[in-house]
């Protein structure tokens, strides 16, 4: 495949982006795509491939070694990724500054470090994902579906990140100054050393989150549901922000 510099919208199809399932049924085109393995391709084919219930084929064929994981570290900045199936894929490390993730389909996908400073992932699935240290600065994650996720030491400072799923997910250490995290679900999620200073966290559901060593300092919770939260050290005032306990 002649590689060529990426467009400012490439998503119209072509002949190298026929669904990586049909490919992986025939060795013989397998072993042409491993030796022309590309970024742009990769790209190509998980959007080809379409989000959706199905697993990745992309996550699918690297987790078997039939193809090198080339997103690790690739640089993908602006890129057109609506709706792609990047399923278990590994983007360890990859530039995704400003990318069109709307949609994507990122279970259990590998995002370790990677650079997502204002990317859209509005509605985006990242249930099971791997976002440790990832960083996420001003992204755009409404609804988006984050249910277990593992942010681990990530940051969110200044994300958007209203009415997003994040049940159960590992927020150990992130940092989420300034989130908008307003009719967030939260229920049983670790907050455990969270950064919150100045976070809207109105009508977000924290049932069971932990906030051990968390600093809310002037984070709203008005209207948040706190029932069995572990708040440590901090209350909701009468103004709905959250102060210090006595």
């Amino acid at each position: 495949m002649t590689t060529t510099p990426w467009p400012a919208r490439w998503r119209t199809p072509c002949a190298e982006s026929v669904p990586l399932w049909a490919w992986a049924r025939s060795p013989a085109d397998l072993e042409r795509v491993a030796r022309e393995w590309s970024p742009l391709h990769a790209a190509w084919l998980a959007v080809a491939d379409g989000a959706g219930p199905g697993v990745g084929a992309l996550g699918w064929l690297e987790r078997r070694g039939l193809v090198v994981p080339v997103l690790r570290d690739a640089y993908l900045r602006d890129a057109d990724l609506q709706d792609a199936n990047l399923w278990g894929a590994n983007l360890q490390g990859a530039d995704l500054q400003g990318a069109d993730l709307r949609g994507a389909y990122l279970r259990d996908a590998y995002l370790r470090d990677a650079y997502l400073r204002d990317a859209d992932l509005q509605d985006a699935h990242l249930r099971g994902a791997d976002l440790r240290g990832a960083d996420l600065r001003d992204a755009d994650l409404r609804d988006a579906h984050l249910r277990g996720a593992n942010l681990w030491g990530a940051n969110l400072q200044g994300a958007y990140l209203r009415d997003a799923h994040l049940r159960g997910a590992n927020l150990w250490g992130a940092n989420l100054r300034g989130a908008n995290l307003r009719d967030a679900d939260l229920r049983g999620a670790d907050l455990r050393g969270a950064y919150l200073q100045g976070a809207d966290l109105r009508d977000a559901n924290l049932q069971g989150a932990d906030l051990r060593g968390a600093n809310l300092q002037g984070a709203d919770l008005g209207g948040a549901y706190l029932g069995g939260a572990y708040l440590g050290g901090w209350e909701r005032g009468s103004d709905g922000y959250a102060r210090r306990t006595a």
